[in-house]
């Protein structure tokens, strides 16, 4: 509500808008469409974010621990790429070289801080020194491999791979299954890199390198980076699917409610005007859309057609009853729709600025640009709307102009209420408590398959994951101790024991794991001591 004392300034003001809207309508017009035509092409360019910590609150102390273990450890946002062989397994010697290649190649993709699969790890083994001792040979856990001109050879190598690959507890189960058809290829990317754009580099080259070796291997795309990508890209996708039909259903109602297709077009385009200047700004200051603000044009197409729809039924309100000058008619209905029209606008403006509080930065960029964007609405209300039913042809009607069985209606339910107050009450009152009960009963899920329809690219990659490799999810721990300390390491392997006897988890490794390869490695790392800090990670299955 405005203060009564606000009122007349208020009246004021509105009625020297009015008067310069009708007096200047071609030049508000003329400018109004300029400014559009300039804002539309900087609008479309509007950039997408798809970090989702960014929605973690600010200052929080775990917050700022989760970053630092971010940075220290290059990035704990995990791209996790599975590739698997429909007929075989993957250690035919062709798919080797694409799965190495591939390796390689996602390596180079900027934002990417390292990448983990079975063609790129090391491998401890034990031989005997020509003096017979038992020493430790660190190489590569798959080695060099054959140019396959010679099959039998090649065949024999790919045995020799696949008995030695699986053979290692530590990396069967957890980077390729236990029949050998799965993989995943882990890429750590960087906390400093934009993950969307990361992600769809690693897909491009991922889908690139497979292509182009004529693969017949199949890929599968999960974890944040992927997911986050899916949604921004399924988001944008939906905004431009829903916007349309909800454009039609607001301009249909108009059409039904005012009768004059004038009308409807400038309502409707009266919200149009204010997304392409609205998302033209962020753009032009360099804001992004996130997960909640993708959302802002239809909530304005939604929410901000009110403004407009309400001066034009004065303004046919006026015109139906006679006043035959459209100045006059257009100018007395701002006079006196226009403060209404304000003190809403204002209300709501301050309700999206409340946001300001929050500690989540998407969530006040949200509020503060819903907040701008419905008063540069209620000014386009005040001042594009009148300007363009002087330009336009706006007619009245002798007849009125809504449907005679939406007046029955809205009068009989407001007469049945009427007659029975009593039971009205009664049955709001109910609905209120029954809504406040089943509102107790809501909880809350953090698991994001929830979000995603069967058969979606997300549920087909988390299902592919959970059927070969124990899941997608991530739990990373930082340990923090001298790695060179045997008790330390002693520590870190109870530590993971523990997890892994936990419900749910059904993979854990730590720096302990490889190490447990071979004893004789915990005495080359006992020569030297310095303190580092180490990481324990997790996979969670559903």
């Amino acid at each position: 509500m405005v203060s009564p004392r606000l009122q007349p300034g208020i009246s004021a003001l509105i009625s020297t808008i009015g008067h310069f809207a009708v007096k200047r309508a071609g030049l508000i017009i003329s400018l109004s469409i300029l400014c559009t035509l300039a804002l539309i092409p900087v609008a479309l360019n509007t950039q997408y974010d798809d970090d989702v910590i960014k929605f973690l609150p600010e200052g929080d102390p775990e917050v700022q621990r989760f970053r630092e273990i971010g940075t220290r450890f290059q990035g704990l946002s995990v791209g996790i790429i599975g590739v698997e062989a429909e007929e075989g397994d993957l250690f035919d010697l062709k798919r080797l070289k694409t799965l190495r290649k591939l390796t390689r190649k996602l390596r180079d993709v900027p934002g990417v801080g390292s990448v983990t699969s079975v063609t790129g790890l090391r491998d401890v083994e034990e031989e005997i020194s020509p003096l017979g001792e038992s020493v430790a040979v660190i190489g590569d856990l798959i080695g060099e491999l054959p140019d396959g001109k010679n099959k039998a050879a090649a065949l024999q190598f790919s045995k020799a791979i696949r008995a030695k690959v699986l053979s290692r507890d530590h990396i069967r189960g957890a980077l390729i299954s236990e029949s050998g058809k799965a993989s995943l290829i882990l890429c750590n990317i960087q906390p400093e890199a934009e993950l969307k754009k990361a992600a769809d580099q690693l897909r491009h080259v991922a889908e690139g390198v497979l292509s182009e070796d004529g693969s017949d291997l199949r890929l599968y795309f999960g974890g944040a980076p992927f997911v986050g990508a899916f949604v921004s890209d399924g988001t944008r996708a939906d905004m431009g699917r829903l916007f349309p039909f909800v454009a039609l259903a607001i301009l249909f109602i108009l059409l039904v409610t005012s009768r004059s297709l004038p009308g409807a077009l400038i309502a409707l385009s009266a919200v149009g005007v204010c997304i392409a200047w609205t998302m033209g700004l962020m753009s032009l200051f360099g804001h992004r859309l996130t997960l909640v603000s993708s959302s802002l044009p239809v909530l304005l197409v939604a929410l901000g057609s009110a403004y407009s729809i309400h001066l034009l039924a004065r303004v046919f309100s006026n015109l139906d009853q006679g006043i035959s000058d459209k100045k006059t008619a257009v100018l007395e209905a701002v006079q006196s729709a226009g403060p209404p029209i304000a003190g809403a606008g204002l209300t709501t403006a301050l309700g999206f600025l409340s946001f300001q509080v929050m500690d989540i930065q998407p969530m006040r960029s949200f509020g503060l640009w819903m907040a701008g964007s419905t008063l540069l609405i209620v000014a386009i209300a005040l001042v594009v709307v009148p300007a363009a039913c002087i330009m336009l042809p706006l007619k009245g009607r002798d007849s009125g102009r809504a449907p005679n069985w939406a007046l029955s209606l809205m009068c009989g339910a407001a007469g049945a209420v009427i007659k029975r107050g009593r039971l009205a009450l009664f049955v709001c009152l109910t609905l209120a408590a029954s809504s406040a009960y089943f509102t107790s009963q809501l909880t809350t899920n953090v698991d994001t398959r929830h979000l995603f329809e069967e058969g979606s690219e997300p549920i087909n990659a988390e299902d592919f994951f959970q059927e070969h490799l124990g899941g997608s999810r991530f739990l990373q721990v930082e340990i923090e101790g001298n790695i060179k300390d045997p008790m330390v390491l002693r520590q870190i392997e109870r530590f993971a024991t523990y997890a892994a006897a936990r419900e749910g988890v059904s993979d854990v490794q730590s720096v302990v794991t490889p190490m447990a390869c071979y004893s004789g490695v915990y005495q080359i790392l006992s020569q030297k001591r310095c303190p580092i800090i180490v990481a324990l990670f997790g996979r969670l299955s559903n």
